[in-house]
């Protein structure tokens, strides 16, 4: 009866050995989703360790500054748009008294126009700026949450730097890596 429980002890042991299921650790699973993400050949081997990490109270915080970032350029672009609309109507009354200006006045409501169409643009090129900031707010809020999506005890995600060589060139990158070691894009 002994011989029988060893005996099937051993069977078991074994066949839960050889069922191809092999843990992977970590490091490897870091290595292993950073190769993939850079689609590096097989050849190619990248060495990764974990730089800083990301806790999810951290994470809180990162988001809620970045929404309120984003309520503020929402507030100054409304401005903006309001400055913009004044100084083109400005502009096309400007224009508007120029046509009916006398011959000699005509270099004087030039050099108004040009002063009206030199703010407006810069009114423009301003909104432009801030509604790029505004994209740029955008994406890493999309990033910081696909990083809350994978929270893991406490564990937000992680700053990776990534090293591997090719043609004999040592390449260094940062990475960030969510909670289960998956590349964030």
């Amino acid at each position: 009866m002994q011989k029988q429980i060893i005996g099937l002890f051993l069977f078991t042991f074994l066949l839960a050995g050889c069922n191809g299921e092999v843990d992977q650790s970590d490091q490897d699973l870091m290595n292993q989703n950073v190769e993939a993400f850079l689609m590096l050949e097989d050849s190619i081997q990248v060495n990764t360790a974990i730089e800083d990490t990301v806790y999810l109270d951290n994470l809180n915080e990162m988001i809620a500054q970045t929404e309120k970032n984003l309520n503020l350029i929402g507030m100054d672009l409304d401005t903006l748009s309001k400055m913009i609309d004044a100084a083109a109507y400005h502009k096309l009354a400007l224009e508007g008294e120029s046509v009916n200006a006398g011959i000699f006045s005509k270099n004087k409501w030039k050099d108004s126009l040009q002063n009206r169409e030199i703010q407006l643009l810069q009114l423009q090129l301003q909104q432009a700026r801030l509604k790029d900031q505004e994209n740029q707010f955008k994406q890493t809020n999309r990033v910081l949450f696909r990083l809350k999506r994978s929270v893991w005890a406490n564990v937000a995600g992680f700053h990776v730097r990534a090293e591997y060589t090719v043609n004999k060139d040592t390449i260094t990158m940062g990475l960030l890596l969510d909670a289960n070691f998956n590349v964030v894009d």
